[in-house]
């Protein structure tokens, strides 16, 4: 479980080399996938800077546990929050964050990121995504 949960935090702290702010009208809400929302609400969550809550809305964290390990994620994720905060502070915080190349095969999904950060740097990457059930998660 540790060794999963120190896997989760640095896939957050790499993630948070690249995020933005969100937030679109409604009319442009329905023209966007489903994947895209997913994506949008990560790291939405990550530029407002919840780094627990978009850990909680990843596929690792959604992904069949028991309660006793989900309870021992979380209290972990209460004592790094400060630590993926300064990280986070280092650039500045997201102040943007622009989808593009949405490729959905099946269950999977990718979807290319564009980070602007308040210190100017820009970052691209290329999130996965899985679907369980209705719902996209990064993972």
């Amino acid at each position: 479980m540790k060794q999963n949960f120190l896997l989760l935090v640095s896939v957050l702290v790499f993630s948070l080399s690249l995020s933005s702010c969100g937030g679109a009208k409604e009319e442009l809400e329905e023209k966007r996938s489903d994947v895209e929302l997913a994506a949008d609400a990560y790291y939405g969550l990550l530029a407002d800077g919840d780094f627990k809550a978009a850990v909680q809305s990843t596929y690792d964290y959604n992904k069949e546990m028991t309660e006793e390990e989900k309870e021992e994620m979380n209290a972990m994720l209460d004592m790094t929050a400060d630590k993926l905060k300064e990280a986070m502070k280092e650039k500045d915080g997201i102040t943007d964050y622009v989808f593009s190349n949405e490729v959905v095969n099946g269950e999977d999904a990718t979807i290319d990121v564009k980070i602007t950060y308040g210190n100017g740097e820009e970052e691209v990457k290329t999130e996965t995504l899985k679907k369980v059930e209705d719902n996209w998660f990064i993972k």
